[in-house]
């Protein structure tokens, strides 16, 4: 007995655009970039300053959005990440605590944006790959 069924070939564009499109989705599924790993200390007159946010700003970029913020814990110390190496703008603010209807919440900052201004940055730094632990970023309240 005969088979009846014909052998079929697909078209040579067919099985190219196959290709391409296994190869756009196998390459649209690479991993991000690591992030890269910054650590440090907030100390304010020689303290641990617990709940202080840490604020990096990508030096020569004319924006007002952070790159990368952490808050400090009750140490002072803070953990963030960043997406590339470079140089980079600090700024802090550290809010007061306030109750509000038995709430305990963030109020005003009591440096009064004295260090938030990332054109008066507190530091400047270098980050690198791989881990970065900062100096400890040392501030004097008033």
């Amino acid at each position: 007995m005969k088979s009846s069924l014909k052998h079929w070939a697909a078209p040579a564009s067919v099985s190219a655009a196959v290709v391409l499109l296994v190869t756009i989705f196998l390459g649209g599924c690479s991993s991000p970039p690591e992030k890269i790993l910054v650590t440090g200390k907030v100390l304010i007159n020689d303290k641990e300053a617990d709940g202080a946010y840490v604020l990096l700003y990508n030096e020569g970029q004319a924006t007002e959005v952070a790159a990368a913020s952490a808050r400090t814990i009750n140490d002072g110390s803070f953990k963030l990440e960043v997406a590339t190496p470079g140089n980079y703008l600090v700024t802090l603010m550290w809010p007061k605590k306030v109750m509000d209807d038995g709430a305990l919440i963030e109020g005003d900052d009591r440096f009064q944006g004295r260090y938030r201004n990332p054109q008066k940055p507190v530091a400047k730094i270098e980050i690198h790959e791989g881990e970065n632990s900062l100096d400890p970023i040392t501030l004097k309240a008033r």
